[in-house]
């Protein structure tokens, strides 16, 4: 439950990030387009389009970090996954032989008790 919201909690983290990613790259386009229209001037293009570049740029570093984020996450959670079922496997072996016991206990109590009314008949 815990490791389910750590990971709901980062996974919206993650969308939100993606979501501005969107609309980053959106406004990148925007950008693109108002170079064209721009193109009165050679250097007006060239540092615009300069701009863009670097933009562009760092959105697909981030993207290229969250990413990495999803993919730590995965593994993550593949991990815990793989320890909760280990843990109910432990759980589950636990619970049969208590369980096994139980049945012994419950056993020998009624041989004890059907012992101590056979002794109090042999008494009478």
């Amino acid at each position: 439950d815990k490791l389910q919201n750590k990971f709901d909690s980062l996974n919206a983290i993650h969308l939100g990030t993606v979501k501005e990613l969107s609309e980053q790259t959106k406004r990148a386009e925007e950008n693109q387009w108002k170079i064209e229209i721009l193109s009165q001037s050679e250097d007006s293009r060239i540092r615009v389009n300069s701009e863009l570049k670097d933009k562009n740029n760092e959105l697909e570093a981030q993207l290229s970090h969250q990413m990495r984020i999803q993919a730590e996450l995965k593994e993550e959670l593949q991990e815990r996954t793989t320890q909760l079922q280990e843990m109910r496997t432990r759980e589950s072996s636990l619970l049969k032989q208590l369980l096994k016991k139980l049945d012994n206990d419950e056993e020998r109590c009624s041989k004890e008790k059907s012992d101590l009314i056979s002794k109090e008949k042999d008494a009478i």
